[in-house]
């Protein structure tokens, strides 16, 4: 079975969104750091919580930054 089904990235989104609600944005690095996914895992983590419309991400001094949408 693949790593990155469908239910698994599902697993991740919301242990990512979790995770983000304890600060008001995070770079992708901090993220990263945060939750130990690898990048892919992290990638359609952010991807599918930006698809559901429960995270923005915006461009920043310090690259795109990710925010829980209020």
């Amino acid at each position: 079975m693949s790593k990155f089904n469908k239910e698994n990235i599902i697993k991740n989104s919301r242990q990512l969104l979790a995770t983000m609600k304890s600060m008001c944005e995070y770079t992708y690095t901090e993220l990263q750091a945060l939750t130990g996914f690898d990048s892919v895992a992290l990638c359609y983590a952010i991807l599918q919580l930006v698809n559901d419309g429960k995270i923005d991400q915006t461009r920043q001094a310090a690259g795109v930054c990710y925010a829980v949408s209020r």
